[in-house]
């Protein structure tokens, strides 16, 4: 399990845990410019394509001189439990990926290539979570709630949407996948700059998290992923690169690192988060509908 200072453990809630827009997470973000920040993207390779599935990557350590091939089983003490799809080299260390996961989001669209459902679940827990969008009403998006085992969580709201699609009076920027930004507070002061369609600075003061910041940094010619959630605002244009935060003296580093398929669609996003004596690595898998 990793550990992570509280603030830190609090960022790294999903989204897909929380019902609606009830809970927001808050971030900063400092960056400065770069050479790239003049370099045009290259063709977007997700054009005709939607996000499928996010999945976390089960994986191990393993030797240098390990023998563990593609087929074999992944654990020992478990042969059926998991096989090896895949064996890599992060910073001169070889892992082993599995074919299990622990989280995973599946989305499903309609005709009309609109999110209609969005699957959540957690290896080990009971049931699993359940978002479904209805577009029945002009300018309604109504978003219905289902905890799979716990049918009394059940929930639906429907929400006002702009000319553009978006949720009418939504006080959050969607960043990413599952970070909302929040952008008013009466209890603190947030500000938030955007450059060349990335979310790059974000700095706040007050509130229950104190003061804190986070830098990020981007590949400007690498298209980020397909959107499954328009109605929450344009997410960032290109692939993060690095993020460094710093919370009242506590420092991070996060650096981004991408596999990708032959049309250039990522397919693995490897994650190496460093914080003074600590290190944690999160790989997630990316898979895509193309129409």
């Amino acid at each position: 399990m990793k550990c992570l200072h509280p603030f830190f453990k609090i960022m790294d809630l999903n989204f897909s845990l929380r019902f609606g827009l009830s809970v927001i997470s808050l971030l900063i973000i400092l960056e400065s410019c770069s050479v790239q920040d003049h370099l045009q993207p290259a063709a977007n390779p997700y054009k005709n394509c939607l996000l499928k599935e996010v999945f976390d990557v089960d994986f191990t350590k393993i030797d240098a001189d390990s023998k563990l091939k593609i087929g074999d089983p992944l654990y020992s003490w478990d042969p059926d439990f998991s096989k090896v799809v895949d064996v890599i080299v992060i910073d001169g260390q070889k892992y082993a990926l599995g074919s299990t996961t622990n989280v995973y989001h599946r989305y499903k669209y309609d005709s009309k290539k609109r999110l209609v459902e969005h699957f959540y679940g957690l290896r080990g827990a009971k049931g699993a979570d359940v978002w479904s969008f209805d577009y029945s009403f002009p300018n309604k998006l109504t978003q219905k709630y289902d905890h799979l085992g716990f049918p009394d969580q059940t929930r639906t709201i429907t929400y006002d949407l702009d000319e553009n699609g978006i949720i009418m009076g939504e006080p959050y920027i969607y960043t990413e996948y599952d970070w909302f930004v929040h952008r008013k507070n009466n209890n603190s002061s947030t500000g938030i700059i955007i450059s060349d369609g990335n979310l790059v600075k974000i700095e706040s003061e007050g509130g229950v998290f104190g003061k804190f910041t986070i830098d990020h940094e981007y590949f400007l010619t690498k298209a980020n992923f397909p959107n499954p959630f328009p109605f929450f605002g344009e997410v960032d244009r290109n692939l993060r690169q690095r993020t460094t935060g710093n919370y009242e003296g506590y420092k991070y580093i996060t650096e981004y690192r991408y596999m990708f398929d032959k049309e250039g669609k990522v397919v693995r996003k490897i994650a190496i988060k460093s914080a003074d004596d600590y290190k944690n690595i999160l790989i997630t898998g990316y898979e895509y509908e193309c129409r």
